[in-house]
């Protein structure tokens, strides 16, 4: 591949990750702001099972938003074994900040539809973090596969 053309293939490949991060924060806040029937609605929630089943969803809408930010911050290095050490302690911290944002916002604004704030939710969002970084690290072997980046 020449070299104009894979320059021009790996822009693409980032324009449409950031699209990808974008659509699926939409998704995520259209899934968490949907107005519950009353308390009805919530009571189930807040009990035993399926207190914790949603905590567990939460922690892995929040994994695969992770992994699509880490895509689409993170560059794509010739060796992916080597993207951990190639990415800076800044970029680090302005994905960690992000993420972190994302879910509290998330979380604060949800009274505005009918729903209510808990620090629960936020903790199940931002619990999401690690592995969808490690499942970032498995995208970035598939992305390095599909623009043929091995050497």
């Amino acid at each position: 591949m020449s070299e104009v053309s894979s320059s021009a293939l790996r822009r693409a490949v980032r324009g449409v990750e950031w699209a990808a991060v974008v659509i699926y924060i939409l998704f995520i806040f259209t899934l968490t702001h949907m107005p519950l029937d009353g308390a009805k609605g919530t009571e189930w929630m807040t009990h035993g099972l399926m207190f914790w089943i949603n905590k567990v969803l939460q922690c892995g809408l929040y994994a695969g938003l992770a992994a699509l930010l880490g895509c689409a911050m993170f560059p794509l290095s010739r060796d992916p074994v080597k993207t951990i050490e190639n990415i800076s302690g800044v970029r680090v911290t302005i994905y960690l900040m992000m993420m972190t944002t994302i879910a509290i916002v998330d979380e604060f604004t949800q009274p505005y539809f009918g729903r209510k704030y808990e620090l629960m939710d936020v903790v199940a969002n931002i619990g999401g973090v690690i592995p969808g970084f490690c499942l970032f690290l498995v995208l970035n072997e598939l992305r390095h596969q599909f623009l043929g980046d091995r050497h």
